[in-house]
């Protein structure tokens, strides 16, 4: 639902945006034809040799309501002569209107894309595709539904706040942090990269607190919302509120629900922070469950993000949880030293 509400909303801005240029152009029209009188016998001019192009294409005769009062010359025109002269006019025209200040255009359709008529659409190999403009529109809202940080982005990332020394006591993994988390970025941006791919897989990202989980989990959101995929960041605190009565309206839980189940790609994050209920088992099975069975159709990938040791996702969430994720999850480990520390230091 907050997809569709999202393509009513640019829809009603395009809207809006045509009748604005249409507004804008008869305006600036009426001033030109006011202070200009010869631009407005040119358009005139020019509007009935388009006319006598159609019919004398058809070979038919104009109807004197038409061509009444129009030079005789011009009604014995043949085609190529009448392109001619609409040329000549044109430049004429556009002469006029530079000589006094004015763009060529000025008296056209004052839309605030040229390329696709403020329509959202333009025609590429007879093939009608979305113009950039409403791709960034389209990302803009995507990104806000998202609801994170614009500003987490792939090239902010920097492997020097990880230590640069292998020590597996201290970081359970045999290679150096920093050796480690640059094959994670790595993954993460062959996962924007392909993401419509299948043989892409869902992942978890396990580590501490303060090791860039979050960060990366929203660089990629911001990285797919630029390509029009809708994207959602729930934090696991905020996840299972809309299942649960009381927190909002039926709508509103039928529409965040909808959301969290449907949305090309969702970010579950810090998962195992929520509160644990009974319930809570049920309902990420459900989201999980949904979502996967979705993503054999049609692009509907998730990641992970926890602090949680593969053992502490047994003993929350029960095995048959665990082990869907466990199993069916790319397993991302993050290791090193609290970035937040080292950057609030700096």
């Amino acid at each position: 639902m907050i997809i569709k509400n999202i393509y009513k909303e640019i829809e009603k801005e395009y809207d809006e945006k045509r009748n604005k240029a249409k507004k804008i152009t008869e305006e600036r029209k009426a001033y030109i034809y006011t202070n200009f009188p010869e631009i407005e016998q040119i358009d005139r001019t020019i509007n009935i040799l388009g006319i006598l192009t159609v019919y004398y294409v058809t070979k038919r005769k104009a109807p004197m309501s038409i061509v009444k009062g129009f030079p005789q010359a011009y009604l014995n025109f043949n085609k190529e002569e009448i392109d001619n002269e609409i040329m000549r006019l044109r430049k004429q025209r556009a002469f006029i209107l530079e000589k006094a200040g004015y763009s060529s255009d000025y008296t056209e359709n004052a839309f605030s894309c040229k390329k696709c008529a403020d329509t959202g659409f333009v025609m590429q190999n007879g093939i009608e595709t979305t113009c950039n403009c409403q791709k960034n529109i389209l990302a803009a809202k995507l990104k806000k539904a998202a609801g994170i940080p614009q500003t987490d982005v792939f090239c902010k990332f920097d492997s020097s706040f990880y230590p640069d020394k292998p020590d597996v006591e201290k970081y359970g993994i045999f290679v150096a942090p920093r050796v480690q988390m640059e094959a994670v970025f790595k993954r993460c941006v062959r996962f924007v990269e392909c993401f419509e791919n299948p043989d892409v897989s869902n992942m978890v990202f396990l580590g501490s607190s303060g090791l860039g989980k979050t960060f990366l989990g929203n660089c990629i959101i911001n990285a797919l919302t630029d390509k029009g995929i809708s994207c959602l960041y729930m934090p696991a605190t905020s996840l299972f509120k809309p299942f649960a009565p009381g927190f909002y309206s039926q709508e509103e839980s039928n529409e965040i629900i909808d959301f969290i189940l449907n949305c090309s790609f969702l970010l579950i994050d810090d998962l195992g922070s929520e509160k644990q209920t009974a319930t809570r088992y049920g309902e990420l099975l459900e989201i999980l469950n949904t979502r996967e069975l979705k993503g054999k159709k049609e692009p509907c990938k998730t990641i992970i993000t926890t602090n949680l040791s593969p053992s502490n996702l047994f003993d929350y969430y029960g095995e048959r949880v665990a082990s869907r994720i466990l199993g069916g999850y790319d397993i991302l480990k993050f290791a090193g030293e609290d970035i937040r520390l080292k950057q609030k230091n700096m």
